[in-house]
């Protein structure tokens, strides 16, 4: 029971809190995921049971998948690496309740040692997600104490290249057709580590994803071109949004005719920049670098 309330069992709360957060084509209420997940999480729990942790899990990832998507949808303004911006309170929120399963594992042995490495990895994720590369880098700065294994030094060394290249183009010192060089040596370097999670999460809904979706070139100067399989089907919306979530661009292509369609973009100013593209009932984000 959450706060010891017997109306309100701890499965139910994940469950509803859950339904308000974003996958795919389903367009939620990810604030107030946020807020209700992290509201959970701190809740004290009466009568726990053997399924209480896994329950905790999933609300934990639910938290994390909801905070990605506030920054995606611009629902949370991106800091852009700014080192004396604010972090905001559903950051400081999250941080919280990673910190709180840390703590909660106590002295650390072979049985927990990759959830250690999982939540500090997590940290870093929630601050890049945000644009907060200073937080995220501190915490990468000393990752020899929670890394414990080959791979888990590879894939937070990995991280640490993407962050640290991503924090100086925001800062000023590389173009964006340098961040594009330094985002491929990174996954040159450390191919077969460049990756979040060895897993999907295990929460809400699931969507079938396609079967390919490529774009480039990265970074792009005049048109964005798309290599999408199966050919999307009826018409296709997209959205270009800057990284304050301004609406700078939007159309349907009413036929996608071959399988390398296009969108002109040359009137955008050289930056980072998030698409949105509604196809085949779901929906694809990604960011994308102007030249």
């Amino acid at each position: 029971m959450v706060n010891g309330d017997p109306q309100k069992p701890l499965k139910n709360e994940v469950k509803l809190a859950l339904e308000e957060v974003s996958f795919g084509e389903y367009q939620n209420n990810d604030l107030l995921a946020l807020d209700e997940l992290h509201v959970i999480l701190q809740a004290n729990l009466t009568n726990p049971d053997a399924y209480t942790p896994q329950i905790r899990d999933i609300a934990l990832k639910g938290l994390m998948q909801s905070l990605t998507n506030a920054y995606e949808s611009s629902d949370l303004a991106h800091n852009e690496g700014d080192p004396e911006g604010s972090v905001v309170s559903q950051m400081n929120e999250v941080i919280q309740s990673l910190d709180d399963f840390i703590t909660g594992l106590g002295s650390i042995d072979s049985t927990n040692q990759n959830q250690y490495f999982r939540y500090h990895l997590d940290k870093v994720h929630a601050y890049r997600a945000g644009g907060y590369y200073l937080q995220a880098l501190n915490i990468l700065a000393n990752r020899s104490n929670w890394t414990f294994d080959y791979t888990q030094q590879m894939r937070s060394d990995f991280w640490n290249c993407i962050c640290t290249a991503e924090n100086d183009y925001y800062i000023g010192e590389l173009s964006a057709e340098a961040l594009s060089g330094a985002i491929t040596t990174c996954n040159e370097t450390y191919a077969g580590y460049n990756y979040k999670k060895p897993e999907k999460p295990a929460i809400a809904k699931e969507v079938q994803e396609v079967a390919s979706f490529q774009f480039y070139p990265q970074p792009v100067e005049d048109r964005l071109y798309f290599n999408i399989i199966p050919l999307p089907e009826g018409e296709v919306e997209y959205q270009v949004y800057n990284l304050n979530g301004s609406l700078l661009q939007n159309g349907t292509i009413h036929h996608w005719q071959a399988e390398d369609q296009s969108i002109a973009v040359s009137s955008l100013s050289p930056g980072m920049y998030f698409m949105t593209l509604r196809l085949n009932a779901k929906t694809q984000r990604f960011r994308f670098i102007k030249q």
